[in-house]
């Protein structure tokens, strides 16, 4: 299901850049390529959820393919109509995975994103994976723990869309410098912030803390897609963004691996305020390197002239 998920993520994410209006900006296209993922979470807790609560786990399945039928139809009308552009190949003029790789290393601006994106993930990641047990040590273990963890999950997904829309909204975009900047600070206050819950014992503490996370982390995925998208050619972005995403996403089973080993000897909720402080550390090392090496070669996208 995993696999099927990425491959998934990554049509719908190069997808989105093809279809959209040529004036739509690189930070909305980001975003829009994410939201369906921040619905779901808050639909299944109170849809899906309910289902499972009363016994009927297969008919979420049996309504998930329901729904599945009208954007089905529609793709295979638009695929009929006469009107259509035909797709054209351009996978041949593309770069292969050993030249992909040189391409992101080859750029100061780029390696640096690969490095934020995965110490962001594992800053995250546990916390939305482990919040039944984060909500065990603050309530008696049982229903209520995953009433509690639905509430947090569904606002860390009301806090993205929340935040997306008002960056979408915003009709100018920053240079890639500085939108990197402004993402190393939200990923800074995110860190901060689910510290701060974590050490505080309060159930309402991880929903407020989570629902602000997702409004700043909002900000690293306009950030970060923005910048890629500008750096990568449109024939090889499929296979820049793959490999963007395998080696960011490869902290999050690191971050729930590390997760129950360390909360069982310190606690979940010490362990979450540990991954918090050690991703920040990470990216402040990580945004001390590209700041050199962005001051000993100087790369053309990262000017502070407004980027196209």
């Amino acid at each position: 299901m995993s696999v099927a998920e990425v491959i998934y993520l990554a049509a719908v994410e190069t997808m989105t850049v093809d279809v959209a209006p040529a004036h739509w900006s690189r930070r909305r296209l980001s975003l829009l390529g994410q939201s369906h993922r921040h619905l779901d979470r808050i639909i299944s807790p109170v849809f899906a959820g309910g289902l499972i609560d009363i016994g009927r786990p297969l008919a979420v399945v049996g309504a998930a393919l329901l729904l599945l039928l009208p954007a089905l139809v529609a793709t295979l009308r638009s695929g009929a109509a006469a009107d259509a552009p035909r797709p054209t190949r351009t996978a041949a003029s593309g770069l292969s995975a050993r030249e992909t790789w040189r391409f992101i290393t080859d750029r100061a601006d780029l390696r640096y994103l690969l490095a934020f994106g995965a110490w962001s993930n594992l800053a995250v990641s546990p916390v939305l994976a482990m919040l039944p047990l984060w909500y065990a040590e603050l309530l008696e273990p049982g229903p209520i723990t995953a009433v509690w963890s639905s509430r947090a999950l569904a606002a860390y997904a009301v806090g993205m869309l929340a935040g997306g829309a008002v960056i979408a909204a915003r009709r100018t975009e920053p240079s890639d410098r500085r939108a990197l900047l402004q993402a190393t600070a939200a990923h800074l206050l995110i860190c901060a912030t689910l510290a701060g819950a974590a050490v505080l014992a309060s159930p309402w503490l991880p929903v407020v803390a989570l629902l602000v996370s997702g409004a700043l982390f909002a900000v690293l995925v306009a950030a970060g897609g923005q910048a890629w998208l500008n750096a990568a050619p449109p024939a090889s972005r499929a296979r820049i963004l793959s490999m963007k995403r395998l080696i960011a996403f490869s902290t999050i089973p690191l971050g729930t691996a590390l997760m129950p080993p360390v909360g069982e000897w310190l606690g979940y909720r010490p362990a979450t305020a540990l991954l918090a402080a050690l991703s920040a550390i990470l990216t402040l090392l990580s945004l001390t390197l590209w700041s050199r090496s962005a001051d000993r070669k100087p790369h053309p996208a990262l000017t502070d002239s407004p980027a196209s």
